[in-house]
């Protein structure tokens, strides 16, 4: 539940090819523990919540490129008139 106006703010890891490559070296497919993507949370959250602001953050460097994202959405308010 989020009131008029509450704000969600959510963080996840970028699913990359590497990632699930060196889990699967590991023994382990991250799928069973990640369910969901970056993109699939992202496109979940605007579905409910409407325009909302991503910010990619990056690895050591910049090495890896984008390999975190956070979301930050507000829930309107309510139109009174």
């Amino acid at each position: 539940m989020l009131k008029p106006g509450g704000q969600v703010v959510y963080g996840v890891p970028v699913e990359r090819p590497f990632m699930v490559f060196m889990f699967r070296l590991l023994g382990t497919d991250i799928r069973q523990h990640h369910f969901s993507t970056e993109a699939d949370v992202r496109k979940a959250a605007k579905e409910v919540f409407g325009p909302g602001n991503i910010t990619p953050m990056r690895g050591p460097l910049g090495l890896f490129g984008r390999v975190y994202e956070v979301g930050d959405f507000r829930k309107a308010e309510l139109d009174t008139q």
